[in-house]
Parts: structure tokens; sequence; C-alpha cells
């Protein structure tokens, strides 16, 4: 999952070249210096990540690890 601001309108397509899908909007997520941001955010399934990359999500799961990354 990745998320953006939403008034962030030039980080937008960042994700969307990256494979990631647009979900919706997570009203009042972020707070940054006393004020709060939505954010829009994007998702990719499993099997999209294994066609857009050569990582394997089952390798990631072995790590315990995950990604979220944030525009904002």
């Amino acid at each position: 999952m990745t998320r953006a601001a939403r008034h962030n309108l030039r980080s937008w397509p960042i994700p969307e070249h990256l494979g990631f899908t647009f979900g919706g909007y997570q009203r009042e997520a972020a707070l940054l210096q006393k004020a709060s941001y939505d954010l829009a955010i994007y998702s990719m399934l499993a099997q999209e990540w294994s066609s857009e990359t050569n990582i394997r999500p089952e390798s990631i799961a072995a790590q315990n690890c995950c990604a979220t990354i944030l525009f904002i």
C-alpha cells in the first residue's frame, strides 16, 4: 500500500507509474505541523506485484516486513 497527500497532485502519478491502483481517500489521516491532510490510498495485490517485479511476495512475507510509502 502507498499513500499520497490529496493536495499533492504532483505525487499522484508516482504510485500509478509503479503499478498501484487508486482505492480512495482516507480523510484527515496525516498530521503535519498542526494541520491534518487527506491521503489518497493506492494498493497492489500480490499477484500484481509478482508481474511487476522480480521479487516474490512469499520472500517478503518470510522476512516479516512490509512497505508503506507516504508522499506529503
